[in-house]
């Protein structure tokens, strides 16, 4: 009888915004595919996201809103893009069952990648339309606190599009990937190698890239780092975060295991400059410079 309302509920809470997915025409969808979205993760704090069972609560302590499960309660998540849940807390104890499904009552359970802050676990749907998710205590054991965690694209309030493509020498090497038409030019740079690009400001700088992975990693989730520096003495170091690429990539028509794409950017002075890129791992990478909003046509407008 649960879930026979829990079922109700969902696909209530889902017609609400199923409208509005299927007002995106195809140019809308292509604008998107795009735009550059910074990443963020936001913590689950009540409706519209929490649904049913235990419903979190904030501490001041830790400043997030946390769930507290005892022995066989569970919290329902709404998780409207279909993407990864992150739980945030102390699994020194254990850790909850989490279970994905679209709100009919059919779900999956969903594997735990644990993160490397060692506080933090993972959890990936296999398709968007797993937009429920439900966290689960065992029927014995310990009292589980966390805090839940959706992942969101941030679009910035300027669409932010980046055409125009900084050519160097090293751009030479052709990605080629499953699905999508063409090859794209890259350039490849070993761990501990860099890469000088001339570049011209003032301007932002897209630093597009795929690590390359051996595939015998012991996570999933793979962190690593590119210092970038200027010859200002301005430098810096991005950090991210990846996990494999399921689609099928080729270099140069070589099969290599990549991570997924991530962006980072660089922000270039008033001049002409050269941008040195050390990546922490082999890495191919495209320089993309801003385009300048041109495509807002803004003498028309």
């Amino acid at each position: 009888m649960r879930m026979s309302r829990l079922s109700i509920v969902i696909l209530l809470l889902l017609a609400i915004v199923g409208p509005a997915r299927a007002g995106l025409d195809r140019l809308e969808v292509d604008l998107r595919a795009e735009r550059v979205m910074p990443l963020r993760w936001d913590n689950v704090e009540g409706a519209p996201f929490w649904v049913l069972g235990v419903s979190p609560v904030y501490d001041s302590d830790t400043g997030m809103h946390l769930v507290r499960l005892e022995s066989g309660q569970e919290t329902v998540i709404r998780n409207p893009h279909g993407g990864p849940v992150r739980l945030v807390g102390d699994f020194s104890a254990g850790n909850p069952s989490v279970f994905a499904g679209s709100g009919t009552g059919l779900e999956v359970q969903l594997a735990a990648v644990p993160g490397n802050d060692a506080r933090s676990l993972f959890f990936f749907p296999d398709r968007d339309e797993q937009e429920v998710v439900r966290i689960a205590a065992g029927k014995v054991g310990p009292s589980l606190v966390f805090g839940v965690f959706l992942e969101r694209l941030e679009e910035p309030p300027v669409p932010e599009l980046y055409r125009e493509t900084i050519c160097s020498p090293e751009m030479e090497h052709e990605l080629t990937l499953e699905g999508f038409p063409g090859a794209k030019s890259h350039a490849r740079i070993g761990a501990g190698h860099s890469l000088d690009v001339d570049v011209s400001g003032p301007c932002r700088i897209l630093l597009a890239h795929r690590v390359e992975l051996t595939g015998q990693e012991e996570s999933r989730l793979v962190e690593y780092g590119l210092d970038w520096s200027l010859d200002t003495g301005a430098a810096g170091r991005l950090m991210f975060t990846t996990t494999p690429e399921t689609r099928h990539a080729r270099v140069d028509g070589q099969t290599l295991f990549l991570g997924r794409a991530r962006n980072g950017y660089v922000d270039i002075p008033d001049g002409e400059h050269q941008l040195t890129l050390a990546p922490g791992r082999d890495m191919l990478v495209r320089v993309l410079a801003h385009d300048d909003n041109r495509y807002l046509l803004p003498d028309l407008n």
